[in-house]
């Protein structure tokens, strides 16, 4: 029995086979930093997968429904592909889902309520898309470690939630249409003297008040960087 298929970082093209999506053992597969092209084939949500990684390829579809029938999966990391559409309310099933990653793709669209209720998450990617709408304060877990906003068009405040992390290090907001002020509860955890504190907080410090971001944009002419 096949539990674990990592082809990662080959030159494989083409559309990704029917096969894996038919091995009933199968836990993790990596595909990563390939060249597949199309959909991702149906069946996933009746194997036992909990890692499932197919970022850096060429991917042009949306994410199927069947994917959101996995109650075992824990990772799932789409980023640098061309996946459109949204993302599906069906989301909510993964309730064990640790590390969800769609950066650098074309989605649309605004984050599903039911995102907000896995209590599981950790890492969040969302970054280099066109979703709308607003963050909202609903978030569940108090897991959240790194989350990845930047680059979308995201309305509203800033959700004082991040600030209940307990073990927020990252935090990237710019990029955005956000409003206000990054809240008082997310400040209180960047550049404290807690062992469990935020490295990283970024906004557009030119749109909203923030006086506790470690890096603020547009960033100055003069810093090696260039304007964003």
């Amino acid at each position: 029995l096949i539990g674990t298929i990592w082809l990662h970082d080959n030159k494989f093209d083409g559309t990704m086979s029917t096969l894996f999506s038919s091995l009933p053992e199968l836990t993790s597969l990596v595909l990563t930093g390939n060249e597949f092209t199309g959909s991702i084939p149906p069946g996933f949500g009746s194997v036992s997968l909990i890692d499932l990684e197919l970022g850096s390829n060429n991917f042009n579809s949306t994410i199927p429904e069947d994917l959101f029938n996995s109650p075992t999966l824990k990772r799932l990391l789409l980023s640098e592909n061309d996946f459109t559409g949204s993302i599906s309310s069906n989301i909510g099933k993964l309730t064990k889902l640790t590390n969800f990653n769609v950066s650098y793709n074309t989605m649309t669209g605004s984050i599903p309520r039911e995102f907000y209720t896995i209590d599981s998450l950790a890492k969040i990617g969302f970054s280099n898309n066109s979703f709308t709408g607003p963050i909202l304060n609903e978030f569940t877990s108090v897991k959240l470690r790194d989350v990845d906003l930047q680059y979308n068009d995201f309305t509203g405040t800033i959700p004082s939630l991040f600030g209940s992390s307990e073990r927020l290090n990252s935090l990237l907001l710019q990029g955005n249409s956000f409003t206000g002020s990054v809240p008082d509860e997310i400040c209180a955890k960047v550049g404290s003297n807690m062992i469990l504190q935020i490295q990283v907080l970024t906004a557009d410090c030119d749109e909203i008040n923030c006086t506790c971001c470690t890096t603020c944009y547009p960033l100055p002419i003069g810093n090696g960087s260039t304007i964003v």
